[in-house]
C-alpha cells in the first residue's frame, strides 16, 4: 500500500506484466473481478510475481509456480522469475524441470532422500542419472503432446538450418519467376486445373489422389461442349435410379395429362356436328357430349395434381442426395482449397442451395413438360392420321421448318444474353 507509482511500475516491468496491463481500460486501476477472475493464470501469476517484487524479500520460496501454465505463458513467467531471482535467495519447489533450469543448484529428491544436487550443466552430463532420465521423460510427453522445448544451446544451430531452408526457398522462388517470364514471352496461356478425388477405401478410411492437368482455353471449351452434353442426362438419369417407381407413375400422368388437350379438340370437332342434327337429336347429343366434357375435367382435376405430386417427390429426393454428395466432396477437399474467396463458407452454402434446386427443376419440372409435349405431339399425330392421313402428312411436312426456327430462336436470344453479360 505504501508503494510508489515508480516502484510499483518497475515491479510489473519486472514481472512480464506491463504490456497486459497497459492494454486494460483503466490500467492499474482496472477492476478485475473477484480472485481476478477476469484475468488469465499467466497474467494472474506475474501479478503475483510483482506483488513479490514490492516486498522485495530476501529469501523467496516459489511452490509450483508454472504448474498451471501453457508453454507460452511459461515462458513469459520464468523470464519473469528470472528477473526477480537477482540479488536474492530463491528456493523452487517443481516438477517442470524447464523451470529450475538456470539454478545455480538442483537439488533431485526421491521417496525423501537427496539422491542428486549440482547444476543444470553437470546435471545432464549423466545418462544415467536421475534428473537426465526426468529431463529425457518429459521431452518424451512433450512429443506426444505437440509441444516440444529447445535447449538454449540448440538455438543457434537451430537458427542456422532455419537460414538455409530460406535461402532454398528463395532459390526455387527465383527458378520459378525465370520460368514463368519464359512462359509469358511465348504467349502460351494454359490453364492449371486440380482435380481432387476422394474414394473411400475398403476398412472405411479414405484415399485421396491429386492430379493435375494443363489445358488450353480451347481445349476446355470444347471439352464443356461434347462432354458435358452428353454425360448431363446420363448422370441424371443415373441419380434418379432410386426413384424408377415413382418416375413411371409420374411419366403415365404426365402422358395422360397430354392426352388431354388433343382428346378436347376430337370431341370438339364431334360436339359442333351434332348443331347440324335434328332438335330431337341435338338434345339427346347435347346431353351426351356434356357429360363426356364432365368426365374429361374430373380427369384432368385428378390427373394433374398427381403428376406435378410425383415429379417434386423424385425431385426433393434428388435435391437431398445432390446435396449429400456435395458435402460428403466438399469435407473431403484439402485445406488450402478452402482459402479461395469462392470457396468460403457462405458461397458454398449458396451453392448447395441454389445448384441443388437449379437440377430439380430440369430433372422434376423439365422433365414432366418434355413428357407431357412428347404424348400430346404423339395422341394429335394419331388422331391426325385416323381423320384424314393426307392432311396430317402436309401439316407433318412443316414441322422441320418449325423445329429450325425454334432452334434459330434460341441460338439468337443465348447470343443476346451473352452480349449483356459482357456489357
Amino acid at each position: 500500500k505504501d508503494a510508489s507509482e515508480e516502484e510499483i511500475r518497475r515491479a510489473i516491468v519486472l514481472a512480464n506484466a506491463a504490456k497486459f496491463i497497459d492494454k486494460l481500460p483503466n490500467g492499474l486501476d482496472t477492476m478485475v473481478g473477484e480472485h481476478g477472475t477476469q484475468l488469465s493464470g499467466g497474467q494472474k501469476q506475474r501479478i503475483a510475481i510483482a506483488r513479490a517484487i514490492l516486498k522485495d524479500p530476501r529469501i523467496l520460496l516459489l511452490d509450483e509456480a508454472t504448474s498451471a501454465l501453457d508453454a507460452e505463458s511459461e515462458h513469459v513467467v520464468q523470464d519473469a522469475l528470472n528477473n526477480i531471482m537477482v540479488n536474492r535467495t530463491t528456493i523452487i519447489v517443481a516438477h517442470r524441470l524447464s523451470t529450475v533450469r538456470n539454478a545455480d543448484t538442483i537439488s533431485v529428491l526421491h521417496r525423501g532422500q537427496l539422491v542428486e544436487q549440482g547444476p543444470h550443466a553437470e546435471l545432464i552430463k549423466y545418462s544415467n542419472g536421475a534428473y537426465y532420465q526426468l529431463l529425457q521423460l518429459q521431452e518424451v510427453n512433450a512429443r506426444r503432446n505437440g509441444t516440444y522445448e529447445l535447449d538454449p544451446n540448440r538455438l543457434s544451430d537451430v537458427a542456422n538450418r532455419l537460414s538455409d531452408v530460406a535461402n532454398r526457398l528463395s532459390d526455387a522462388a527465383n527458378r520459378l519467376s525465370d520460368a514463368g517470364n519464359f512462359v509469358s514471352r511465348h504467349s502460351i496461356r494454359k490453364l492449371s486445373f486440380e482435380r481432387s478425388m476422394s474414394r473411400h477405401s475398403s476398412l472405411g478410411g479414405s484415399r485421396r489422389n491429386s492430379q493435375t492437368y494443363a489445358l488450353t482455353e480451347d481445349e476446355i471449351e470444347g471439352c464443356d461442349d461434347t462432354k458435358s452434353g452428353k454425360n448431363v442426362l446420363r448422370r441424371l438419369l443415373h441419380l434418379h435410379k432410386p426413384e424408377t417407381a415413382i418416375l413411371l407413375l409420374g411419366c403415365i400422368a404426365a402422358s395422360a395429362n397430354g392426352a388431354i388437350l388433343p382428346v378436347f379438340g376430337l370431341l370438339l370437332s364431334s360436339a359442333i356436328n351434332a348443331f347440324y342434327e335434328p332438335p330431337h337429336k341435338l338434345r339427346k347429343d347435347s346431353v351426351f357430349w356434356a357429360e363426356i366434357y364432365v368426365i374429361l375435367g374430373v380427369v384432368s382435376i385428378f390427373i394433374i395434381p398427381v403428376q406435378h405430386t410425383l415429379f417434386n417427390m423424385a425431385g426433393g429426393k434428388l435435391i437431398e442426395r445432390i446435396r449429400a454428395l456435395s458435402f460428403s466432396r466438399v469435407v473431403y477437399q484439402d485445406i488450402g482449397w478452402f482459402d479461395d474467396p469462392l470457396n468460403s463458407s457462405g458461397a458454398i452454402g449458396a451453392r448447395l442451395s441454389a445448384d441443388a434446386a437449379s437440377v430439380k427443376s430440369i430433372a422434376g419440372d423439365v422433365l414432366s413438360l418434355i413428357v407431357q409435349s412428347i404424348s400430346t405431339a404423339l395422341v394429335g399425330i394419331v388422331i391426325a392420321m385416323i381423320a384424314n392421313w393426307k392432311l396430317a402428312f402436309i401439316v407433318l411436312c412443316f414441322v422441320p421448318c418449325v423445329f429450325a426456327q425454334s432452334y434459330a430462336q434460341s441460338r439468337l436470344m443465348r447470343g443476346f444474353g451473352a452480349d449483356a453479360k459482357d456489357v
